[in-house]
């Protein structure tokens, strides 16, 4: 039996300014979107099960939002089906798409004494190499299917730990290290990546 994670997912405010100075702000609100959480699945042909069994009896739950998290080592690595089921979830549910949960390495090396969690080639897409511009790729694509999603449905996407860098004392994910170092946003000298670009043009 498979469990679903429900997750609120918290737009923390909408500004009504009269020009993109921040002085202008004239008023904010918190918005908040219920939504439902799925990992994409490796048995396709039943992805779309868990939202319809969420949508009828007994549990008839509300959300306005899929969120679909996506790791290539984990997952599919077919990017064109990828693609597609994306479009189908949207055109069957007729719900908003979020990417809640990605990432992906710049690198295959480490910084520290603690196993990544992504170290061998075997574990990327052969699409994108793991470099700081293969991962700025990943991104980009990863744009341009929220972009392509049927009917203005794709909302965006979380890049997930993108701060999780290795250093003295960083306990929250391993002690003196970082499992997740080679899939941040900063490299092993705490200096930006190329993919935040992606964040200018988006």
């Amino acid at each position: 039996m498979k469990k679903y994670l429900i997750f609120i997912v918290i737009v923390c405010f909408i500004f009504s300014c009269s020009s993109t100075n921040d002085e202008n702000i004239t008023e904010a609100e918190p918005v908040f979107y219920k939504g439902m959480d799925l990992s994409f699945q490796s048995e396709l042909e039943s992805y779309n099960i868990p939202y319809k069994n969420a949508l009828g009896k007994p549990f008839d739950l509300e959300f306005d939002i899929i969120g679909l998290s996506y790791y290539p080592q984990f997952q599919i690595k077919d990017l064109s089906l990828v693609q597609s089921k994306i479009n189908e979830l949207a055109l069957t549910f007729n719900k908003d798409i979020l990417m809640v949960e990605i990432a992906y390495r710049f690198t295959l090396e480490w910084n520290d004494n603690s196993i990544n969690y992504i170290g061998d080639k075997n574990q990327i897409l052969t699409e994108f190499p793991a470099t700081p511009e293969g991962q700025k790729a990943y991104l980009e694509w990863m744009v341009s299917i929220i972009k392509k999603i049927p009917n203005n449905k794709g909302l965006g996407f979380c890049y997930w730990a993108p701060d999780w860098v290795a250093f003295t004392g960083n306990v929250t994910t391993s002690t003196n290290g970082s499992a997740w170092e080679n899939q941040c946003l900063f490299d092993f000298n705490f200096k930006a990546l190329p993919a935040f670009e992606i964040y200018n043009s988006n």
